[in-house]
This record gives C-alpha cells, sequence and structure tokens, in this order.
C-alpha cells in the first residue's frame, strides 16, 4: 500500500492543460486514490497553466466528456 494515502481526507488531482499525457494520467491516480484512501475521500479535480490557452490540448469538452 502506498502510505502517503494512509487516512487522507481529500485529495487535489492536477493536470497540465498543454499536456495530454497529464491528463491521461489522471486514471491512474484516481484509482489509486479511491483504492487506497478513505472511503470518504473528497477529490477536487484542477487544470494548470491556464495562462497558456493558445497551447491548450485539453479542452473543456474532453474533461466533460472522456472517453
Amino acid at each position: 500500500m502506498r502510505s502517503y494515502y494512509r487516512g487522507t481526507a481529500g485529495s487535489c488531482l492536477v493536470y497540465d492543460i498543454t499536456s495530454r499525457e497529464t491528463y491521461n494520467a489522471l486514471t491512474n491516480w484516481l484509482t489509486d486514490a479511491l483504492m487506497l484512501a478513505s472511503q470518504n475521500i473528497v477529490i477536487i479535480l484542477c487544470a494548470n497553466k491556464m495562462d497558456l490557452f493558445a497551447q491548450r490540448m485539453i479542452t473543456m469538452q474532453i474533461v466533460k466528456s472522456p472517453s
């Protein structure tokens, strides 16, 4: 068990809007958090690098309806 999840009540998952790789990695982080942390964990999703809008690879449409 990953000890950093022990007793966790909340988690903030952050992805870079200019990197598809960071967005795709969210699935693994979310799965770990749900399996290893408190069953009542609160999870917040945060988009990072919003100032780089012209280089955006992850749109709100992708976030709202992931495939």
